[in-house]
């Protein structure tokens, strides 16, 4: 069994002392440092994890944007195209009006050259049969 005398109290008083003085000047700054330690970085997680969501967010908010951009952009370039279209069919039009007109005009041409020459054939013909006739009853 063990015996209480006073060896164990003389051991017993320094290390109370002792204990409270490092409780005091040692464990208690520690801890209390570990601990707002603990909380600083407690603080700072939520503060990232914040952060993070806010990203999400505005990544979101951009990813929808360029969709957004992107689909405008594609409207107006479709409308472009369709307006290109357009022109383009308005300018082969213009251009076949102007080649039947120029086709007309050379047509018109080409008959009152032909009328003018069947006509000129015409009074050549009764000339030179007149021609004709001549020589052959003065023969």
């Amino acid at each position: 069994m063990l015996d209480i005398n006073i060896t164990l109290l003389w051991q017993f008083i320094p290390f109370l002392i002792s204990w409270f003085f490092l409780s005091k000047f040692l464990l208690k700054p520690m801890l209390s440092y570990i601990y707002e330690r603990e909380e600083l970085i407690d603080g700072k997680k939520k503060k990232s994890k914040v952060i993070y969501s806010e990203i999400e967010e505005k990544k979101k908010f951009y990813n929808k944007s360029i969709e957004e951009a992107q689909r405008e952009a594609k409207v107006i370039k479709d409308k472009i195209h369709q307006e290109t279209l357009i022109k383009q069919n308005e300018i082969i039009a213009g251009a076949k009006s102007e080649a039947q007109e120029i086709i007309a005009e050379i047509q018109e041409k080409i008959k009152t050259e032909y009328d003018e020459a069947v006509k000129t054939l015409e009074t050549k013909v009764v000339e030179f049969s007149q021609e004709i006739e001549n020589k052959l009853l003065t023969k």
